[in-house]
């Protein structure tokens, strides 16, 4: 696959993004993170009612999804719906995932990228 450009990553596809090397996938979202002002801090996102915290850092790129405190135990504050490290990228629409899971947000890194471009009023 051809160089690709941080904002290219809004607009590809899943499987477009595994055809590249996570490491890249991590620097570029990394990239955009700080051209958006968010990269070393967290940012919250509603999405559907429901609320995710978004980091990016040096190691990884992660979205979680927040589990409101009455509906859990403490130890149990929600679980990651997107992860980019430099080995790996994972996020619900990575196969394989169950199409009928209640809890899912079907949401790919294009997704959440783009969910976080508007939300920091970035072009």
């Amino acid at each position: 696959m051809a160089a690709v450009a941080p904002e290219q990553l809004l607009e590809l596809t899943t499987e477009a993004l595994h055809q590249l090397p996570p490491s890249q996938v991590l620097a570029l979202v990394q990239e955009l993170c700080r051209r958006w002002g968010i990269y070393g801090r967290s940012l919250t996102l509603r999405h559907e009612g429901e609320e995710y915290v978004v980091a990016c850092q040096e190691m990884a790129f992660a979205v979680y999804r927040r589990v409101a405190a009455a509906a859990t135990p403490h130890t149990t504050p929600g679980w990651p719906v997107c992860l980019v490290t430099a080995d790996h990228i994972l996020d619900e629409c990575t196969p394989p995932f169950e199409e009928k899971d209640y809890f899912a947000c079907h949401l790919g890194l294009a997704d959440w990228l783009t969910l976080i471009q508007q939300a920091c009023g970035a072009d």
